[in-house]
């Protein structure tokens, strides 16, 4: 456990003016050897991030204010949390694990207007192959869905071959 913190500095360079935000604030506590708690705002990456990411590049990057209980459960990382404060309306469970080649994440993600999103993503390498799906739909239920497969030919020669759909708003 311990208490985290982060910010932003930004400067427009063609105002010159400088403007600071906290990004992270967050304090984590280990849960008897079985979970780890974290209550504050955080930075939450998930999955393929088409759902739930930090928007590292973006200028207004992502953080959530609110609760995370991770644990591993059979080979699964398990995070389930509150989004948008302390609410169990709005609320998200991720599951993740990697099991002999295969890489499997699931997010599930429900709003207090009684939506819900969410989010699948298989990968599995064997050798030199490598196939990759990304299945996802918002709250609005627009879709983001990405098919890939890959093949290492020899050093520093890959071919591949892919797929993205964007559908709605």
């Amino acid at each position: 456990g311990g208490i985290h913190a982060s910010a932003d500095l930004n400067y427009d360079v063609n105002g010159g003016d400088a403007t600071q935000s906290i990004y992270e604030a967050y304090a984590s506590t280990d849960l008897m050897g079985f979970a780890t708690m974290t209550a504050g705002r955080q930075d939450l990456s998930y999955g393929s991030g088409a759902l739930m990411s930090s928007n590292d590049w973006g200028m207004n990057r992502y953080t959530n204010d609110g609760i995370d209980i991770a644990m591993e459960l059979g080979g699964f990382n398990l995070h389930v949390g509150t989004l948008d404060g302390i609410s169990q309306d709005n609320n998200y469970m991720n599951a993740s694990g990697s099991f002999a080649g295969a890489n499997v994440n699931i997010l599930m993600m429900n709003n207090d207007a009684d939506q819900s999103a969410h989010g699948y993503d298989l990968s599995y390498s064997m050798g030199d192959l490598s196939i990759s799906v990304s299945m996802n739909e918002d709250f609005n239920e627009n879709t983001y869905n990405s098919y890939g497969v890959s093949y290492n030919v020899f050093d520093n020669l890959t071919a591949s071959i892919s797929q993205t759909s964007n559908e709605g708003g």
